[in-house]
């Protein structure tokens, strides 16, 4: 995953055939890009791991840029990292909390502002969001989470990026259209 030889063939090969984004899909990137400024101890990484992830990322959007490709990061919801629920007392799935939409908006935010040649992020309303189990979220209650956590960070960002929004790919896709929309 971290060869840059790989990505940068990879990329090539992207902008030979014409495409024009690539899209890094994960439940949960943060930990490998940032240290969130009020949890810190949710990454894994001390400061030199950390700091070879985010070269890492900063050289891969860099060279998609540098091609003519835009590059999106896409998360899955709700999910934090294993050191965040222990460090901060959260469950890793499905918490609905405040303290999880505060940690989810301010990591959005800081990981905008720290990657300039990143171009969008992207969600999704499935998978964790109380897909299993006795606790389920109605497309409504999905797309509030959505706004007060990633679409908020969004907007707090220093800077525009685009967003990409993938709809819930179980229930109702008539109702779902009408939340989005």
């Amino acid at each position: 995953c971290k060869d840059l030889a790989f990505w940068e063939a990879f990329l090539d090969m992207l902008a030979k055939n014409r495409f024009n984004a690539v899209s890094l899909w994960n439940n949960h990137p943060f930990p490998y890009m940032i240290r969130a400024k009020n949890y810190p101890k949710a990454t894994p990484f001390n400061e030199e791991e950390l700091a070879e992830w985010q070269q890492f990322y900063k050289t891969l959007f860099k060279m998609a840029k540098e091609r003519g490709l835009e590059t999106y990061l896409i998360n899955w919801n709700i999910v934090v990292s294993t050191e965040f629920a222990e460090n901060y007392g959260s469950k890793e799935y499905f918490d609905r909390s405040e303290l999880v939409e505060k940690y989810t908006r301010e990591s959005v935010t800081q990981l905008i502002n720290e990657y300039d040649d990143l171009t969008g992020f992207g969600t999704t309303l499935a998978d964790w969001m109380g897909n299993w189990g006795d606790e389920k979220m109605t497309p409504e209650e999905r797309e509030e989470w959505i706004k007060v956590t990633i679409v908020e960070g969004i907007k707090n960002a220093d800077r525009k990026v685009k967003f990409i929004h993938r709809a819930v790919l179980s229930g109702d896709p008539k109702l779902m259209r009408a939340v989005i929309d």
